[in-house]
């Protein structure tokens, strides 16, 4: 029969469950061991010092990217100017276009002709990485909700595929991410799938050079949030592993807890009070604990974790209007933006068996 933790409960910081999100199977069938944990432990430092805002200095993220990247590509079977060539050829007439750049730079490095006519554009060097990401006030091709989430999600899956032990598929493993560009621009308000290969095939190297396929939709009319994912379609167990780590990644860029991500997914689905009863029950299952979220402890816990989504939400919204109009969200919308809704179950495995209830 469980029993009631008659202290104080302990929750784990994220290092502890990336450490216990290591001895999981699919880490286990990567071969990711010590090493790699302590890269990743290592790496998730460094990039939370530069990670702040507001974001002005840019390149000291990457340039930390190109100081401690040790993912791997394995050898492609094309070169990066065949697969250029391909990509573009089928997607010379669709709402396609095709780019390779260089992350370590900042720059694209060739682009596709047919970019200006899908964005109106009057040259291909017209698009790049500072006008997107709003570096470059003067031209709206960035959008003020998404813009910065873009960049942290962005960072967090170039982070984790950059660690030890990590290897891609040349061409074939890509980092997809939905979001918006435009906003005062009727012309340019669009909602683009950006898919993007992390690796480079000519140095064997991830998280420096990349190739992406943008797909582009005319309208926002579907658009509900920045949402990511990491497709390798033939290695499952990767896969796994680089959703699990880049969403604890991207949950610790923006300093919110294990345990204000279990709170924040329940209140997402349920009731205050129907929240309370679910997290214990699911408390009770992992520890044979009961009560560790307690009647007069819980509200407290909710007002405080939708003050601190509200300070994020706005920190990564940009321009003082965009971030009052923000503020009126839901607040699942506010949590699916930042990117800490939908945890993977290995990932929520781990959170809990890292909970030490004391007085057991």
């Amino acid at each position: 029969m469980a029993r009631k933790a008659t202290e104080k409960t302990i929750f784990p910081k994220w290092a502890q469950v990336i450490d216990q999100l290591y001895t999981t199977p699919p880490f286990k069938e990567c071969n990711l061991g010590k090493d790699s944990r302590r890269h990743y432990q290592s790496q998730l430092k460094v990039f939370k010092k530069n990670f702040v805002f507001p974001l002005e200095d840019p390149e000291k993220i990457v340039e930390a990217f190109k100081k401690h990247s040790a993912g791997t590509a394995s050898p492609p079977t094309a070169s990066e100017k065949e697969m250029f060539e391909k990509y573009s050829s089928l997607n010379a007439h669709g709402n396609r276009f095709t780019l390779i750049g260089d992350a370590t730079k900042m720059v694209y490095l060739q682009i596709s002709e047919n970019v200006k006519d899908i964005l109106k554009l009057d040259s291909p060097k017209d698009f790049d990485l500072a006008k997107l990401c709003g570096f470059d006030p003067r031209f709206n091709l960035w959008n003020p909700f998404d813009v910065f989430h873009i960049i942290r999600l962005g960072e967090a899956i170039l982070q984790t595929v950059c660690i030890k032990g990590i290897n891609l598929n040349p061409y074939e493993d890509f980092y997809r991410i939905e979001f918006r560009i435009g906003h005062m621009d009727p012309e340019r308000c669009k909602t683009v799938i950006r898919e993007c290969r992390l690796s480079d095939p000519e140095q064997q190297s991830t998280g420096i050079r990349h190739m992406d396929v943008w797909h582009i939709e005319h309208n926002q009319d579907q658009f509900s949030h920045v949402n990511t994912s990491f497709i390798s379609k033939s290695n499952q167990a990767m896969n796994e592993v680089i959703r699990n780590l880049s969403f604890a990644t991207n949950c610790a860029l923006l300093d919110i807890k294990p345990r204000d991500v279990l709170l924040a997914n329940c209140l997402c689905q349920y009731s205050t009070g129907l929240c309370r009863e679910k997290l214990n029950e699911t408390a009770e299952s992992h520890l044979r604990v009961s009560e560790i979220f307690g009647k007069k402890s819980f509200p407290t816990l909710k007002r405080n974790l939708k003050r601190l989504i509200n300070n994020r939400i706005v920190e990564n919204t940009k321009g003082a209007q965009y971030k009052k109009e923000v503020l009126d969200w839901s607040f699942y919308r506010k949590c699916a933006q930042l990117g800490i809704i939908n945890v993977p179950e290995q990932l929520s495995s781990s959170m809990w068996k890292t909970i030490q209830a004391r007085g057991i």
